[in-house]
C-alpha cells in the first residue's frame, strides 16, 4: 500500500510517505507527515485553531 499524508493531499501536495504491507495492494492508505503532525500538535498545545483542525480532520476522514 502507498502511504500518503492526508493533510498534504488536502493541500494539493503529493504527500508520499512510503510503502507498507501488503505490498501487492496498490490502494493508498493515509497517515500524517512529520511536518503536519508537528503543526497540529503545536496548535493543540497552544489551544489555537482547535475547531479548524477538528473540522479539517473530519473533512479528510470523510473524503477517504
Amino acid at each position: 500500500m502507498t502511504i500518503l499524508c492526508a493533510w498534504c493531499c488536502h493541500e494539493g501536495q503529493p504527500g508520499y510517505l512510503g510503502e507498507r504491507e501488503p505490498l501487492d495492494n496498490p490502494e493508498p492508505t493515509h497517515g500524517v507527515c512529520p511536518y503536519h503532525k508537528a503543526q497540529v500538535l503545536e496548535a493543540l498545545h497552544r489551544g489555537d485553531d482547535r475547531d479548524r483542525y477538528a473540522e479539517a480532520r473530519s473533512r479528510t476522514v470523510e473524503g477517504l
